[in-house]
């Protein structure tokens, strides 16, 4: 047992931290994307053999570029992918989440030409290329040489090359239209690019692989330009990139990976403002506590879920549905006060991804006095009960007028905002086309408000443990509710995630649920350490070898990401490759 637990935590990646309650970090500019100009500093907690490792991989990447353009980059930055530990798919109704930033991550590298070496054509290049050439094939796409015009991106087409036009529009317009504000040079004519790629985040495995590629390419285009973002722009931008390719997503992902602050996780808010406040998980347990540390172990499901391709069945249709469950929640408050309305428009702000207004919102129509949210010295407590009171509202409003079990037709909640289902379908399902047969309003919206008050229920507990109970039970039991959730009420899980779920419950697990978008990829276990490593093992045996029958060790290996809370977005500087 000793030797395996030696090789557990020496040679398997895993997070592991004591935890027992959160406590800021000090950093000397945190609203400035992070500069290293070493791999020691990008990735600080990792062993000897971990770096042998990154140098290696660095020096592979930065060879690969030189052989393939025959230059040097002239921007290199690395994005990370991120773990969820609570709070799924509450971001785009604006309310908290607690992810943390991994060390699995994205380099990217670019060199850009001169624009008037091609002063007769209407048209740049941009060479597109992936250290994983049989998995990503290179791609080279001609662009617009006319700043004011932007490539074409087909949201239909699900092709990796599309993340980086998304990055080159999003960082385009911004370069283009906040000239003044920002004091940016003016463009006459875009660049041509060479571009490399490689990253080691698993791609549909739920730790956002999309969201590290698309933050790196709205960097690298911003920097190409000679315009440095804050973290706070980066996010804002980097938010708008996955919905170039149809994917509605909220703003978790891309905070996480550019925020992320090493051995720490992050409270993320998004209103009335976007912040990341990071917190240590590397305390002590009380003096007068018998509780071991625990460790959270995320695991591959190998379940390959793609946000693209699923969208508007899975991602997109979600969307939808906390929307309008927000809007029936508003009218239903609005005849309640005797008020009128003209349109549904006129029920909320033009708040949230469709800008139709949130489920956040409506809690704000409940609480107009703004406290939601602040009361973190007292662990909450309103916050949760506010939260508990909006969960039965929708429990009650949305299940009364519900056709079926399953949820609502267009007909019905079209005849309840009072336009018709063709204006309905209109305003609402055709930037992000989705498909359904019901519209499960009810449980969407239950389960936004249950989970967010479950992040704040995580966050009490690691505030303020107790001798007096378990902090791992404690912990293992809100993660087991919002998989719960996950399954019953927002259906983003998968049959045979839950199997993987319930066998590291069954193997000393406290608690196993879903992270990242869902409907596969991964799974986050909190576990006691002394049953870390058990659980390790019932993981290869009784999942991956019993449900991949022939899965190479190798694979296994790799499925078992886990690593430690990483830095976030990197630019890579001053002869960085000349140290690797």
């Amino acid at each position: 047992m000793l030797e395996l637990l030696v090789f557990f935590f020496t040679s398997i990646s895993l997070v592991l931290f004591l935890l027992t309650k959160l406590q800021p970090a000090t950093m000397s500019n945190p609203e400035l994307v992070l500069e290293k100009s070493s791999i020691e500093e990008i990735y600080p907690l990792a062993s000897a053999d971990e770096l042998k490792l990154q140098h290696a991989r660095y020096a592979n990447f930065i060879n690969h570029f030189r052989e393939l353009y025959n230059e040097e980059p002239t921007v290199a930055v690395r994005g990370p992918g991120r773990v969820n530990l609570i709070g799924e798919h509450i971001d785009y109704s604006n309310f908290s989440v607690l992810p943390m930033a991994v060390d699995r991550d994205m380099i990217m590298a670019v060199s850009f030409g001169d624009a008037a070496a091609s002063s007769d054509s209407e048209t740049i290049s941009v060479r597109l290329a992936n250290v994983s050439e049989s998995e990503f094939p290179s791609r080279t796409y001609t662009l617009p040489k006319d700043p004011k015009k932007f490539v074409e991106i087909d949201p239909k087409v699900s092709d990796w090359g599309n993340y980086f036009k998304c990055g080159v529009v999003v960082a385009q317009e911004f370069l283009i239209n906040n000239r003044e504000e920002y004091n940016i040079a003016e463009i006459s004519a875009m660049r041509p690019m060479n571009v490399l790629v490689t990253g080691n985040v698993p791609t549909g495995s739920g730790l956002s692989s999309s969201a590290a590629f698309v933050v790196c390419a709205t960097l690298s285009v911003l920097l190409g330009y000679g315009f440095k973002p804050t973290r706070k722009l980066l996010t804002q931008l980097s938010i708008k990139c996955e919905q170039h390719v149809g994917v509605n997503s909220g703003g978790m992902d891309q905070a996480a990976s550019i925020y992320g602050v090493v051995d720490h996780a992050l409270f993320v808010t998004f209103k009335p403002t976007l912040t990341a406040t990071p917190f240590s998980f590397s305390s002590k347990v009380p003096a007068d506590s018998k509780e071991e540390p625990f460790s959270f172990v995320i695991a591959n499901s190998l379940v390959v879920s793609n946000k693209h391709e699923t969208a508007p069945t899975n991602y997109n249709l979600r969307v939808v549905e906390v929307t309008l469950a927000a809007l029936l929640l508003a009218k239903h408050l609005a005849n309640k006060a005797g008020k009128t309305f003209a349109d549904p428009a006129d029920l909320l702000p033009a708040d949230g991804n469709l800008q139709a207004g949130t489920l956040r919102n409506v809690l704000e129509l409940v609480y107009p006095d703004q406290t939601f949210g602040t009361d973190a010295d007292k662990d909450f407590v309103n916050s949760i009960e506010q939260l508990k009171t909006l969960e039965t509202l929708a429990e009650t409003v949305l299940g009364e007028s519900e056709d079926t079990p399953e949820g609502h037709t267009t007909e019905t909640v079209a005849k309840l905002l009072g336009i018709s289902p063709e204006e309905l379908v209109k305003r609402y399902m055709t930037t992000y086309p989705v498909r359904y047969n019901y519209l499960a309003l009810r449980k969407r919206a239950v389960h936004v408000y249950s989970e967010a008050a479950r992040v704040f229920e995580f966050l009490n507990a690691l505030n303020r443990p107790t001798a007096s109970s378990s902090l791992t039970e404690t912990l293992g039991d809100i993660i087991n509710r919002s998989h719960a959730s996950a399954v019953s009420l927002f259906e983003n899980s998968h049959p045979t995630v839950d199997r993987l779920c319930a066998i590291a419950c069954a193997n000393g697990a406290a608690g196993a649920r879903i992270t990242g978008a869902g409907w596969g990829g991964a799974t986050v276990q909190l576990v006691s350490a002394s049953k870390a490593a058990g659980l390790v093992a019932a993981l290869k045996e009784d999942y991956y070898r019993k449900e991949f029958p022939g899965v190479s060790d190798a694979v296994i290996e790799d499925s078992l990401i886990l690593s430690k809370p990483g830095n976030g977005t990197t630019i890579l500087i001053d002869d960085f490759f000349s140290r690797v």
